[in-house]
């Protein structure tokens, strides 16, 4: 029961709901604890979800208490390389940038960076790039944090259109942003090329009938203005805005969520 009412909680919190969800977080963790201890899997889980739906509401400094101790908890158990671990830190990254202490942010980021602990998880590697560039662009060297964001990406292209994930997504965005800021709206709209295609009646998973050649400026704006729905929880205007242009997304996988310890969100944060 307490397992579906965590996953009932991560749905309504992607959604918005967060005042409803941070009631069920927190039901969870002082149920959960009080009968099996701090350390018990399922508490820390739904400590830092609760700490998440903290950040998300603007109470960060119970945000990063939460998130510290289950950091703690996780990497003395099961240590460092261990996927819930992983997304501690993330969570951790995120809040501390938010709070204002961008020098334990970066801290954190610097440890996820060492060799031998991203290597395994792509997305997660996304992520932290995402945030190593947008700590350089809070702090004013946008060139920096773009190249980061520009490199990655050029990473994901070499692996092949399988590795393009839903975090790289939100950081094709903040690339996106700084571009425009800096004169350089054609590369920017580049940046969405491969991401939508013509739909058909049948909704087969045809291929665009321009594949092959570069895709028309106003399907690479239409993708932008979707994605930028999708980032804003505006599913159903992004889906209506591709239909009547009689476009889809290529690839639904792109969209995915990660399953993690919660895995970090990334979508929603403060950015350029």
């Amino acid at each position: 029961y307490l397992m579906c009412q965590l996953t009932y909680a991560y749905a309504i919190a992607r959604e918005g709901q967060l005042d409803q969800a941070l009631a069920i977080l927190e039901n969870i963790y002082t149920s959960r604890s009080r009968l099996f201890g701090p350390e018990n899997a399922m508490v820390l889980m739904a400590q830092v979800a609760l700490a998440d739906v903290q950040r998300k509401l603007g109470s960060l400094e119970p945000a990063e208490s939460n998130l510290s101790r289950a950091y703690e908890a996780r990497v003395r158990v099961w240590g460092i390389t261990q996927l819930s671990s992983i997304d501690t830190v993330i969570h951790l990254i995120i809040v501390c940038r938010e709070a204002g202490k961008p020098d334990l942010a970066q801290e954190y980021a610097d440890f996820l960076s060492c060799p031998g602990i991203l290597e395994p998880f792509f997305e997660r590697f996304c992520q932290v790039c995402h945030l190593r560039a947008l700590l350089l662009i809070d702090a004013g060297k946008q060139e920096q944090g773009g190249a980061i964001l520009s490199s990655v990406i050029d990473l994901s292209l070499q692996k092949g259109r399988e590795s393009n994930n839903r975090s790289l997504l939100w950081a094709r965005l903040t690339l996106a942003t700084i571009l425009r800021q800096g004169g350089k709206d054609d590369e920017a709209s580049e940046l969405f090329e491969d991401l939508v295609t013509t739909s058909s009646r049948d909704d087969s998973d045809s291929v665009n009938s321009l594949d092959g050649e570069p895709q028309p400026p106003r399907e690479l704006e239409i993708a932008e203005k979707a994605l930028r729905l999708v980032r804003e929880r505006k599913e159903r205007q992004a889906e209506l805005l591709l239909d009547e242009n009689r476009l889809k997304w290529k690839r639904v996988r792109d969209f995915w969520i990660l399953t993690g310890g919660p895995a970090a969100d990334t979508g929603w944060m403060g950015g350029p």
